[in-house]
């Protein structure tokens, strides 16, 4: 009886197997179970092809025509009826390719076709007639730039290729309100610096008429400078930094309207600008605003890291700790860019 049974069962799972193999191959490869990108044909404890750069190599970028050859780069060089001379080469350290019967041909700092047509010409001294030279590149090695100053991320970031200046910037997170709109480019050449100062378009788009001195390339250093800051303390409505515009140019009365105006306590008549001299020393300046106001006067110029002091009521004594007390206030003053 027990046999019987133990056949039966036997005889009801052989007939279902067909039925569940299929499922069970299908779980066994189920996408929910595998990461992401693999098909479950793959062998998942081997690294995948498409894993990503590896040792500090980079892909290719979009703009692969403008991107110059540099040392460690990986070119598949393609020449047509010579397989002899076809073949994966890396750029020394010198920037040559050695090749099969023209030995060395230097690329560093020539594009994809430059490069070829150096190869050609190298190999049609007396070797291949009209030969046909195809260069892919399989590895970079990254290249990179420098943003400094006014970003909101400064740092170093991977730049294979010439991208204009308002496009480097934008990796960096973009300008901060601090910004002066400047920005200085250094770049290192045959045994010389060069430096630009450029001024920053106000949107990515914009930068398409970008020069070269505006065009930022592998291994320049960018810094975007500091707008300058005046500062406004005493009786005003909005007391703190005030970010100067882009022209750098900004005046007493222009100041106290950023500030929202003086206060019905104020003592116009002792308003005063202090200022800081090269040597450390400061220098307190007074001011007839009344006179600028009603155009008897011209506004006074400020500089960067100037202080339009109002006091109160008519006393003339500028906080305690007299001109450096104000300066020391100004350190912890709120600042505030332009509208």
């Amino acid at each position: 009886m027990k046999r019987l049974v133990a056949l039966i069962l036997a005889g009801g799972m052989a007939s279902l197997l067909p039925a569940i193999a299929p499922a069970v191959a299908q779980a066994q490869t189920t996408p929910s179970s595998l990461p992401q990108g693999t098909s479950g044909t793959e062998d998942l404890r081997r690294p995948q092809s498409n894993a990503g750069p590896q040792m500090g190599i980079q892909a290719a970028p979009e703009d692969i025509s403008r991107v110059p050859m540099a040392p460690g780069d990986l070119l598949n060089v393609q020449v047509f009826n010579a397989p002899s001379v076809s073949g994966v080469y890396t750029v020394d350290s010198s920037g040559d390719l050695t090749l099969p019967l023209v030995d060395k041909v230097h690329v560093q700092g020539f594009t994809l076709s430059q490069s070829q047509s150096k190869i050609a010409e190298a190999l049609s001294h007396g070797f291949i007639l009209h030969p046909s030279v195809s260069i892919t590149v399989q590895q970079y090695v990254p290249t990179y730039v420098t943003i400094l100053g006014e970003v909101e991320s400064p740092g170093r970031y991977p730049l294979l290729a010439p991208h204009s200046l308002e496009q480097v910037v934008a990796m960096a997170g973009g300008p901060t309100v601090l910004s002066s709109g400047t920005a200085e480019i250094r770049r290192k050449g045959h045994g010389a610096e060069q430096r630009f100062d450029i001024q920053l378009k106000r949107t990515v788009s914009a930068a398409a008429d970008s020069t070269d001195e505006s065009e930022v390339h592998p291994g320049d250093e960018i810094t975007v400078q500091r707008s300058g800051v005046v500062y406004v303390l005493g009786a005003v409505f909005r007391p703190g930094g005030y970010v100067m515009q882009e022209t750098g140019s900004l005046n007493v009365v222009q100041a106290i309207a950023l500030a929202s105006g003086t206060t019905m306590q104020a003592s116009i008549h002792s308003m005063r600008v202090i200022r800081r001299n090269p040597d450390g020393s400061l220098t307190e300046i007074n001011m007839d605003y009344r006179h600028m106001m009603d155009g008897k006067l011209p506004p006074f110029t400020l500089r960067p890291q100037d202080i339009v002091y109002v006091p109160v009521s008519k006393t003339k004594a500028v906080l305690t700790g007299g001109a450096s007390g104000v300066f020391a206030a100004a350190t912890s003053a709120t600042i505030y860019s332009a509208p």
